[in-house]
């Protein structure tokens, strides 16, 4: 068995049923395109982005078509990533805490059981 297809089984045992996990660390002309989780669904898409010490105000994230821009400044430097969408999202949330950000973009409804893992963290609406 592929060591990609056991890390696969593994988070969706521990998150839920997923159709794909990509995990992304790298470096890039400067610029730092941080660790990043990325969930599948059928009409979901969770992403988990390690971003230690940002500004909540400096992090900005836009959905163009079904692409998600993510830029900022953290402590260790600027940061971007281009994440290609499996589908045009017809809403998003997302929220910055301890040096992570979660960004959930969904389609038809509003995934209310992926968005009560979080509840009690506030929301930030993306543009």
């Amino acid at each position: 068995m592929k060591i990609s297809s056991l890390l696969r089984m593994v988070l969706a045992r521990i998150f839920g049923k997923t159709e794909s996990v990509k995990v992304l660390n790298a470096r890039e002309e400067g610029v730092i395109l941080p660790y990043t989780e990325i969930k599948y669904g059928k009409n979901i898409i969770e992403i988990l982005m390690d971003i230690p010490g940002a500004q909540h105000e400096s992090i900005k994230a836009e959905v163009r078509n079904r692409t998600l821009y993510i830029s900022g400044k953290s402590i260790i430097g600027d940061f971007y990533r281009e994440i290609n969408l499996s589908f045009t999202p017809d809403g998003a949330s997302g929220f910055y805490r301890n040096g992570v950000l979660v960004i959930i973009v969904w389609r038809k409804n509003k995934p209310s059981q992926v968005l009560n893992r979080y509840k009690g963290i506030s929301e930030t609406a993306l543009n």
